[in-house]
């Protein structure tokens, strides 16, 4: 459900991450009675705003599957049911010159039902530029991959795991569900497609080296499903060992020259290694607008490594508008510091700080670190705050972080953007 200020028609990001809609009945006549979860209705009046009700389905206004060096070139999605492009167990892509929006003159609020690209198992990452992503129900990219749970053990060098595509050669990162801390990089020798019960596919991989004794979802117990443990009920979030597959999450992406602006929840989620976002607006978001790491309530990973963030403009971002984080099962950050390398630098924030709805990072940060050995947050500008950010609040957060340099950053409270 998407909560819309009825002057600007713009999501209103205070509200809109608090409800959940329970059923809806038709009253005729137009109108309908919603019955809404998670939070008492104390921000909705009657005339106030504006809703549309979505519901997600598999499929993408345009997809690359099994896809190498191909391009979307100027292609325009006024909607979809899931995501304006989906990119899966590609390679090489391109999306250039591409739009999300509504019509121009339509009275629709909204584009996509989910993600603007959403790239999942890719070998080498795409390149996304020149686009404009507007009105979605979610996030503006996401590029990564996925941890699958640990099925069973046969001994220490033969694991069944959920079904993903491996390959001899392919490496492979162990991580323990619980604290979220890398454990040990492996190889595959071998790989093939196996039945761990009656409802639930597997791949059975075969190891170059030996592993210990690992918690698997058959010591557990059910759900033996590949789902997001956040949607799962909190009793039920407990997970085995995890396994991620590190030659399919997108090297080498290259984000570049975008404007993401005026859609719900983030702009780009950034699990690729050696991965560049750069010359990229992002405007009217809850935020983050960028959000780098593992988070294992979506169980999308890797942690970061080699990333650089640089001559970004962040307007109107009212959580961390950049947040370096691996997320635990709660939310909260993981142990460890898996995420290496990250440079932030030549950065404008303007605006940031007004008052957000639910979601990760902290409201009135602009830089918001954790998890991470080796950053350098160098030569950014941080223009006047909105009037409802705390003063007392820092524009750079430092949580667990080790090797960091912070310099030539400037604050300008009177910048104004050329």
């Amino acid at each position: 459900m998407m909560i819309f200020d009825p002057v600007t028609r713009q999501l209103d990001h205070e509200v809109v991450a608090k409800y959940r809609l329970d059923n809806l009945t038709p009253l005729g006549d137009r109108r309908w009675q919603m019955k809404v979860t998670s939070n008492p209705i104390d921000d909705l009046k009657a005339g106030h705003h504006l809703f549309a009700i979505i519901a997600r389905r598999a499929r993408g206004a345009v997809m690359f599957k099994n896809s190498t060096a191909c391009t979307a070139l100027n292609v325009t999605v006024h909607s979809a049911p899931s995501c304006g492009f989906i990119l899966r167990d590609s390679n090489a892509i391109k999306i250039l010159h591409c739009t999300i929006a509504t019509p121009a003159g339509s009275d629709r609020l909204m584009s996509t039902n989910a993600d603007g690209v959403h790239c999942k198992y890719n070998k080498v990452g795409p390149e996304i530029a020149y686009c404009r992503f507007t009105g979605m129900d979610d996030d503006s990219v996401n590029i990564g991959g996925s941890f699958a749970r640990v099925l069973d053990q046969k001994d220490s060098t033969t694991l069944v795991v959920h079904v993903q595509i491996f390959e001899p050669g392919d490496r492979l990162v162990l991580v323990n569900g619980d604290t979220g801390e890398y454990m040990q990089q492996v190889t595959v020798k071998s790989s093939y497609i196996s039945a761990f019960n009656e409802q639930t596919n597997a791949v059975t991989l075969k190891l170059n080296e030996p592993v210990g004794k690992l918690k698997t979802q058959l010591e557990i117990g059910p759900p033996f499903k590949a789902i997001a443990p956040i949607r799962l009920p909190v009793e039920e979030r407990i997970v085995p060992t995890l396994v991620l597959n590190l030659d399919r999450c997108g090297k080498n992406a290259y984000v570049h020259h975008n404007v993401f602006e005026n859609h719900r929840v983030r702009g780009v989620l950034m699990r690729a290694p050696d991965a560049r976002i750069e010359h990229n607006t992002f405007r009217n978001l809850n935020g983050p607008a960028i959000f780098a790491g593992h988070e294992f309530g979506f169980l999308e990973g890797p942690a970061v490594l080699n990333l650089t963030i640089a001559n970004n403009l962040f307007e109107n971002i009212r959580l961390s508008n950049i947040f370096i984080c691996n997320t635990a099962m709660d939310r909260t950050p993981s142990k460890g510091m898996a995420n290496r390398n990250v440079v932030i630098r030549d950065n404008v924030f303007m605006n940031y700080g007004a008052k957000a709805g639910p979601g990760l990072g902290i409201n009135g940060v602009a830089i918001d670190v954790s998890n991470t050995k080796g950053v350098s947050i160098t030569g950014n500008r941080f223009g006047k705050p909105t009037s409802e950010r705390d003063p007392a609040l820092p524009l750079i957060h430092l949580g667990l972080s080790e090797q960091v340099q912070i310099k030539d950053n400037l604050l300008a409270e009177a910048l104004i953007l050329k």
